[in-house]
């Protein structure tokens, strides 16, 4: 049995952040002991779970002041937590160009074997932020600093194979690359009210063709082609409606402003634990993205057997989604087919919730400490 020290951000209480934390950090308990260092707040079976280990506070209400003092902070806790519990790996699920910089170059100084996740097509991720200083912010974390930590490290998971060539083509050694995508999160709570139907909320007609969207409106999400796409559709179709679930994003009141009207119905926030029956309520699935990992919520339609139409956006999407589209155009000419005509992926077997714990299992298993 193998001390794992697992480097997290301060708050593991937002959906996210906690569910992958648990989610890995479970699989690999199973025959490790792991350690979760730099939480601050944490949901309450992490708490029940795992020892945690926070030596010094990063969160300030400063936003300039906390980008300062995020990595000698983040350092220094790692570094107490390396100095009295000895851990035999170190490791990283999130977060690349900080904690994924800060496990393997520390431990690189104190020999102890590093684990990095990366989650995103990280050399490109910069040029869909929305001002100047986030996009030098971001390029200086994933192209500098994200870069080192996929060189350093040990071993390095991605969510597929199309992250795998990039990083191999960008001269990472492809044997330590380990493909492991994240499960969709799939628990079917019911509704407390329980003649609850996301159509008569929106007082859409059971026959009438529903795509659905779930998602920040954001550059990196697409926003601008969402509206570009779903304008489209509208002008060449009298009876399709769009239903837009989430929040937040630099370009949610431009969408809202663009959009408005009877046919395109704005959810807001949705709880995870009630997503289903949006899912179950739709046609296809709409993903516009310009960058991607893997999203959560193309899989969780995959689970739910929803066609996704979706854009080639530099992650494992297209490996895993057959009906892509370039532009507006494309995209809503695969829409205007409807869900009959479009191609129903299937969930990839690795995306599975047993499997995936396998796959870290086993992942761990092949690092000698």
């Amino acid at each position: 049995m193998s001390k794992i020290g697992v480097l997290t951000i301060p708050d593991l209480t937002s959906y996210n952040p906690e569910r992958i934390t648990f989610g890995i950090c479970s699989a690999i308990g199973t025959d490790n002991d792991v350690d979760i260092v730099g939480a601050e707040s944490v949901s309450d079976r992490i708490a029940d779970w795992f020892s945690i280990f926070s030596y010094l506070p990063r969160q300030r209400s400063s936003r300039p002041l906390q980008l300062l003092l995020l990595l000698p902070v983040t350092a220094l806790n790692l570094l107490l937590y390396i100095h009295r519990e000895k851990p035999d790996v170190l490791a990283s699920f999130g977060n690349l160009g900080v904690n994924g910089f800060l496990v393997t170059t520390i431990g690189r100084l104190v020999s102890t074997p590093s684990v990095v996740r990366v989650t995103s097509d990280m050399f490109e991720i910069y040029r869909y932020q929305s001002s100047p200083f986030e996009r030098l912010n971001t390029f200086v974390q994933n192209n500098v600093f994200g870069y080192i930590a996929v060189q350093l490290a040990s071993r390095v998971i991605v969510l597929g194979p199309r992250t795998e060539d990039k990083l191999v083509n960008r001269g990472v050694a492809s044997s330590k690359i380990h493909i492991i995508p994240q499960p969709p999160q799939t628990e079917e709570v019911p509704h407390p009210d329980s003649a609850f139907s996301v159509r008569a909320k929106h007082d859409i007609p059971a026959d009438i063709p529903v795509i659905l969207y779930v998602g920040r409106f954001s550059n990196e999400k697409g926003a601008e082609r969402l509206i570009q796409t779903v304008n489209y559709v509208l002008n060449r179709s009298d009876d399709i409606h769009f239903l837009l679930v989430g929040a937040g994003g630099e370009k949610a009141k431009l969408v809202e402003r663009a959009l408005e009207g009877p046919r395109v119905h704005f959810a807001g926030h949705v709880k995870h634990e009630y997503i289903h029956y949006y899912y179950k309520a739709a046609d296809i699935f709409l993903q516009p993205s310009n960058t991607e990992g893997l999203p959560n919520t193309v899989l969780e339609s995959l689970y739910f057997n929803l066609p996704v139409v979706a854009t080639d956006s530099g992650g494992e999407v297209i490996t895993h989604v057959s009906n892509i589209g370039t532009d507006n155009r494309e995209l809503g000419e695969l829409l205007l087919r409807g869900g009959e005509n479009l191609i129903t992926d299937t969930l990839p077997d690795r995306a599975t919730s047993q499997r995936n714990a396998e796959l870290y299992r086993r992942l761990f298993s092949t690092i000698e400490v």
